[in-house]
């Protein structure tokens, strides 16, 4: 579904704004734009300038019209266009996309943190990673130029910003509050290039079925940009070798491919940092991380590995 979205319409002398369901918050003399909030369930804002005759429309018509984004189909998503055409008294329907975000709500066995933590992009994506302390691992996005690939816990996101009644209206369409949910969506800064060959493209577009199947491909093709972290178990259950097992994954979490920490630590016992020891103690700890290294087995595929469940959520929306 699309959440939030930017789009830029030209008026003509047809064009009647109503005014009357507008709250003007500023005015910028120097560029004669007028700036309203056009009062929802969450406000969408609006930048109107009569000497230009541009209309700018910023926000999510989900949030604007249901009070939350939890909406996962077309009609959803075209009942609140219409509603925000509605309020303002002006067709939408030819305006120019400028930016939006498209993504789906993913149920997960395990805590969304730890799925969001154990992805990165693939060196080839050239994706920069970021994230913020303040979200405390529940929120990461990947992104370039034209894109930001966001990671989020959708269930805190539940239990944070949703009123009662709203949390209430979800469960009766479905939602588990019991369950765990991560969203993953991509933020098209430029969508007209990254999806359209650099040609605009109209909002009465993306309400088509076309565009729709299209977006599950790309929001597809994007996912496999990032790459689940591996991870290995032991055989051996000692202290040892459970502390080994945990350092590789602290390692791959960072990561760091486990060929590569076993070249560290071995590289780290034939240059020992204590004098104390023999070369029969280096020796003997060789012998004993060979043993450790051998009880390391790769998980055959990626515990953290969205692939089937996003591709599943996408053929059912």
């Amino acid at each position: 579904m699309i959440d939030y979205i930017v789009i830029v319409k030209h008026l003509t002398c047809e064009d009647t704004i109503n005014f009357a369901n507008l709250e003007e918050k500023s005015h910028y003399a120097d560029t004669n734009v007028y700036r309203y909030f056009l009062n929802g369930c969450k406000d969408i804002e609006v930048l109107y300038s009569d000497t230009s005759q541009v209309l700018k429309i910023k926000g999510s018509f989900l949030y604007f019209m249901y009070g939350h984004n939890y909406v996962t189909t077309r009609k959803g998503f075209i009942n609140a266009v219409q509603a925000v055409e509605e309020c303002l008294g002006v067709e939408l329907g030819d305006a120019f996309v400028d930016e939006f975000e498209y993504g789906a709500f993913l149920e997960v066995p395990g805590r969304p943190k730890d799925y969001i933590w154990n992805h990165k992009p693939l060196p080839c994506a050239k994706l920069a990673e970021n994230q913020r302390p303040r979200d405390k691992g529940n929120f990461k996005w990947f992104e370039d130029a034209l894109v930001s690939l966001k990671m989020y816990d959708a269930k805190a996101n539940y239990s944070k910003k949703l009123t009662k009644d709203v949390k209430d209206e979800l469960v009766e369409y479905g939602w588990n509050p019991e369950a765990n949910y991560l969203k993953f969506e991509a933020h098209y800064k430029k969508p007209h290039y990254a999806l359209n060959k650099g040609k605009g493209i109209r909002l009465q577009e993306l309400l088509t079925s076309q565009w729709e199947s299209r977006l599950k491909t790309d929001l597809m093709r994007q996912y496999k940009r990032l790459f689940p972290l591996e991870r290995v178990f032991t055989t051996d259950r000692s202290t040892a070798g459970v502390l080994m097992c945990s350092f590789v994954n602290a390692g791959v979490a960072s990561g760091i491919a486990p060929e590569e920490t076993r070249k560290m630590i071995y590289q780290t016992l034939r240059s020992p940092f204590t004098p104390e020891f023999s070369p029969n103690d280096i020796k003997a700890r060789q012998v004993q991380f060979r043993k450790l290294w051998r009880s390391l087995t790769p998980i055959s595929r990626s515990p953290f590995d969205l692939t089937e469940i996003l591709e599943e959520t996408l053929n059912r929306q």
